[in-house]
């Protein structure tokens, strides 16, 4: 079973003006109210040091990266107890080349990983709207006000194939021949 807690907001800027903001671990502290510091590299499998400021208390974490992709996501793991571990998460997803969408959280996962993230859910989901809001402001306030490129819309489902009449009359048994 896993328990989600999760933030997400619109922002006036472009995805990579917003990637721009949170992929630059070393400058969180001027801008991020959950993670004021962050010292590592973006790199699949790198290692971060994470210290987290929720409800007055500081938490130091070492989490692993388990993915990133340039404009769209940062992903980390990190083991929170025995049968318990948990994925942070900074999502983008581009809607137009003016505006996106930042979702910020972290899934609990595991035998304890769903009480752990029931207990923390109130403070922690405060936390990940701060994180959202402050990064969205940073972005909307430091974009340059040049648009990306415009986004592809998603291609249309695939055509489901129709079979013929005289095929189907033919799996059957009958029909003319």
């Amino acid at each position: 079973m896993a328990f989600r807690v999760q933030h997400r907001v619109g922002v006036a800027a472009p995805a990579s003006a917003l990637w721009a903001v949170v992929s630059d671990l070393q400058g969180w502290g001027t801008w991020n109210p959950l993670f004021p510091e962050a010292e590592g590299r973006l790199s699949i499998g790198a290692l971060l040091t994470l210290r987290r400021e929720l409800d007055g208390k500081s938490e130091g974490h070492e989490v692993r990266i388990v993915d990133w992709v340039p404009n769209a996501q940062i992903v980390w793991a990190r083991s929170i107890a025995p049968f318990a571990r948990s994925l942070g998460y900074i999502e983008i997803e581009a809607l137009t080349e003016r505006g996106c969408i930042l979702s910020a959280g972290e899934l609990y996962q595991g035998a304890l990983g769903e009480l752990i993230g029931k207990r923390v859910r109130p403070t922690l989901r405060h936390g990940f709207a701060a994180l959202c809001e402050a990064a969205k402001a940073r972005a909307e306030s430091t974009w340059d006000g040049v648009p990306d490129e415009p986004v592809p819309p998603p291609p249309p489902p695939a055509p489901v194939k129709q079979r013929s009449a005289m095929m189907q009359m033919s799996l059957r048994g009958g029909g003319k021949r």
